[in-house]
């Protein structure tokens, strides 16, 4: 299954169907989907197993579905549902299938290579003359249709810096990842700010913080990551200077009237989505439906998380969704603490060999979950992220980081016993 389920990744991050029209034309998505799903039927190892986070985020679906049949434009509000619901699919069959040490530590990589693949490639089409004009600038984009709007590709690549440092710092299968993770914070650095997203880099700022911050070194941490940035700062051309520093003072901007306006929405975006609340309060507008509630204006994006889920779910879907990122943050706190515990305990034992790099990794992996998370929440501030992959992937990284220290240290019992 896990190189089942590597394919189901790839299709779901770079999304080949949508620029290969032959690709769309065939269904390859639906044909793999049901490929996935039949090796995951007949596979021996598949463990449906029952938690308080699977439990809320199969809750969250339940209401996108209710909500659905009350939205303003139900077809649409639907076909919103179904695409999460394959999202939603993807990251259950995996933790269902891959909760096993060896497979979980390999989908992650694979998780991370590929999405550094997207990029790339997305890099490489930027360099031939494929760009987003938009802001008065020549703007990075991603190569697909789904997630490549600047800003949202900007953010798929900050919410990958965590993992990428993680991966480093416990260790890789193969040297050659390495190398690859290596080069690409560089490359990944750039590729936000040539996307000109404001909230991409802010996003960066953020991250040299929480890096700082969870390492002993603080203070000798965030100068180095600060200095860093200055550097880099530096080196870019004028335009992009300003659109960064229009964060600060507006009118340098390249297009000062659209950026600012840009800002404005964000704000508006939340106001909008109470407002939708208020008078939805149960169960909202229905899933992205915010587009239909401008007037005239249709067509227009929440611009923020929180105003997205309270005015397009409502009550409902905001307590669904929020409890499950809630439990989220606290396995991942409880699974670092576990780790380090049994590290401590058995750190020096015969079987320290065997198991150490196993609690380490699951260490490094729950704490990078634990950094996206907040990134991703700080994110939501200015941009509607709600149905973004990367909350039900930090749901697989620690249901199954659990399950795993849970199993290693019964083998570690029995062994002792």
């Amino acid at each position: 299954m896990l190189y089942v389920m590597a394919g189901s990744l790839f299709l779901l991050i770079v999304r080949p169907y949508e620029v290969y029209e032959i690709l769309g034309d065939m269904r390859i998505e639906f044909i793999y989907g049901l490929f996935t799903l039949l090796c995951f039927i007949v596979s021996k190892k598949k463990r449906i197993f029952n938690s308080p986070i699977v439990n809320w985020l199969l809750l969250f679906l339940v209401v996108m579905c209710i909500s659905s049949v009350t939205a303003l434009q139900p077809e649409h509000a639907f076909d919103a549902t179904f695409k999460y619901f394959k999202i939603c699919l993807v990251f259950f069959i995996m933790m269902w299938a891959l909760y096993e040490y060896g497979d979980y530590r390999r989908i992650i990589e694979f998780f991370v290579l590929i999405t550094i693949l997207y990029v790339l490639w997305s890099l490489w089409e930027f360099m031939q003359g494929r760009y987003r004009w938009s802001m008065g600038l020549t703007r990075l984009m991603g190569r697909d249709v789904t997630y490549g709007h600047p800003n949202t590709f900007a953010s798929t690549i900050a919410t990958l810096f965590p993992f990428v440092v993680a991966l480093l710092r416990a260790g890789l299968t193969k040297k050659i990842y390495k190398w690859i993770l290596l080069g690409f914070i560089p490359v990944g650095i750039a590729c936000v700010l040539l996307t000109g997203s404001r909230g991409g880099f802010v996003q960066l700022l953020f991250l040299c913080i929480l890096f700082a911050f969870a390492r002993k070194g603080k203070i000798r941490t965030l100068i180095i990551l600060l200095v860093g940035l200055f550097i880099g700062w530096y080196m870019l051309p004028e335009n992009l200077q300003n659109r960064f520093y229009s964060l600060v003072d507006p009118s340098v901007a390249p297009n000062a009237e659209s950026a600012h306006s840009s800002a404005e929405g964000r704000i508006d975006g939340l106001l909008h989505g109470i407002d939708l609340f208020m008078d939805n309060p149960l169960l909202g507008v229905g899933p992205d439906n915010t587009i239909y509630t401008f007037g005239d204006a249709m067509g227009y994006e929440a611009h923020n998380l929180y105003g997205q889920v309270l005015g397009e779910l409502g009550f409902l879907g905001t307590l669904t969704f929020f409890m499950a990122i809630a439990l989220c943050s606290i396995q991942a706190v409880r699974n670092c603490k576990n780790a380090k515990r049994y590290l401590a305990a058995w750190g020096q034992s015969p079987y320290a060999e065997e198991y150490r790099k196993q609690f380490d990794f699951v260490y490094k992996v729950n704490v990078a979950s634990g950094q996206c998370l907040l990134l991703l929440l700080f994110a939501g501030n200015f941009g509607h992220n709600l149905f973004k992959y990367n909350w039900l992937f930090i749901a697989y990284v620690v249901v199954c980081g659990r399950i795993i220290l849970k199993s290693v240290t019964k083998e570690i019992a029995q062994s002792n016993g």
